[in-house]
């Protein structure tokens, strides 16, 4: 009985040490829209900071399917959207995180979002949507 209450102790221990690496949450993208150019606008909701320790927001990005990278860094707590010059018409996908204490804390990451392309056709009084 002793030896199970040691790894139930040293289990709890090392979850507190995980949850506490994740020092802020990552922002919620609330939107992503396109312009008849391909320019992209990502639009979400800050994380709460309670500690003042944000640094920056990160925005990822794939192109190919499956690799991420480093896109840009936003640097501006109160900025609550960017926008992405170039085409970004494709079959893309963004998540975002936020850093904080200096860069030393990451969050997890936020939901992947892609945008939405529809295309709307017209016959009489049918309208289709592809």
């Amino acid at each position: 009985m002793m030896v199970l209450a040691k790894y139930a102790v040293l289990i709890t221990m090392v979850s507190l040490l995980n949850l506490s690496c994740f020092a802020i949450d990552p922002p919620v993208i609330r939107c992503v829209s396109l312009d008849d150019d391909g320019n992209l606008t990502l639009t979400w909701s800050p994380p709460v900071d309670s500690n003042g320790t944000f640094e920056n927001y990160v925005i990822y990005y794939d192109g190919v399917g499956g690799v991420f990278s480093q896109l840009q860094i936003v640097p501006n707590y109160s900025q609550t959207s960017f926008e992405l010059i170039g085409n970004y018409a494709g079959t893309v996908s963004f998540y975002m995180g936020s850093t904080a204490d200096g860069g030393v804390s990451k969050s997890l990451p936020s939901d992947t979002v892609s945008p939405i392309i529809l295309n709307l056709f017209a016959d009489g009084n049918k309208i289709e949507i592809q």
